[in-house]
């Protein structure tokens, strides 16, 4: 549950950022979200057959220290941020969410009795929704209530003498010479500038979520390291020769046993 956690709490964050802080439509945001879901469907379909190479371990803690650095890269996120670099991060979480989650799925589906697989698969989706929006959950609710204390750290900033306060005349002028009272054009000048502190402050409390997600990376490699791996009889399976010595005794006496592993 907290690889679930870690991988799918940040997926509400981008869609956020692109449309409400860039000024994307939904389709252009899709277009930038598109690459990372195309590289997760294919580290999944590669990470779920290296596991029965290298062993889950091997493959999840890579999968986690990318998805470290990719929430550490992202916890540096401006509103100038090149297009390109946030696709590039993308596709780095989407390629750590299959090496990931695959990897570990198989762990513990192979654990499972074969009488037992429909209740341990419906078990193991639930637990995936169940963290992935908690995941969700925690990190807006963080950007939520962060946004707000960074607006007040920046509104109490904006002086006379700040370079918004300089800009408050302009922008008054702006809206008098289209016709608006002197009153009115104050007014509008002070939302403008009230929208723009609520931007920077979004930006800045997205910033502390993923940098929250990175750190919480720690505890999910520590999580991975206590899984207890099932050797699996893959030599067979892949023409290396004969199953280790001691197993053939153990299936011979466990006819379950034998169907499990086979």
């Amino acid at each position: 549950m907290l690889v679930f956690f870690v991988m799918f709490g940040g997926l509400l964050l981008i869609p956020i950022y692109l449309q409400n802080l860039r000024g994307l439509s939904a389709f252009q945001a899709g277009l930038i979200l598109l690459p990372q879901a195309l590289v997760s469907m294919v580290a999944m379909i590669a990470g779920g057959r290296l596991v029965d190479l290298i062993g889950a371990k091997a493959v999840t803690i890579p999968g986690l220290l990318i998805i470290g650095f990719a929430n550490w890269q992202l916890s540096f996120i401006t509103l100038h941020t090149p297009y390109w670099w946030l696709q590039v991060l993308l596709m780095l979480r989407g390629t750590a969410l299959g090496l990931a989650i695959q990897p570990l799925g198989v762990v513990a589906m192979s654990e499972i009795r074969q009488a037992h697989l429909p209740l341990a698969s419906a078990m193991m989706t639930v637990a995936r929704s169940i963290a992935s929006s908690l995941g969700i959950a925690v990190l807006t609710t963080l950007v939520q209530t962060h946004s707000k204390v960074h607006y007040s750290h920046l509104a109490e900033q904006v002086t006379a003498t700040s370079p918004l306060g300089h800009l408050l005349p302009r922008i008054s002028a702006f809206f008098m010479a289209h016709g608006a009272s002197a009153e009115a054009a104050r007014r509008a000048a002070l939302q403008v500038i009230a929208g723009l502190v609520q931007r920077q402050a979004t930006v800045l409390a997205i910033q502390d979520a993923f940098f929250f997600a990175a750190i919480f990376v720690g505890a999910a490699l520590i999580a991975t390291l206590l899984v207890r791996e099932k050797r699996e009889l893959t030599r067979r399976s892949h023409g290396m020769g004969a199953p280790a010595e001691g197993v053939e005794e153990e299936l011979s006496a466990s006819p379950d046993k034998a169907v499990e592993v086979l």
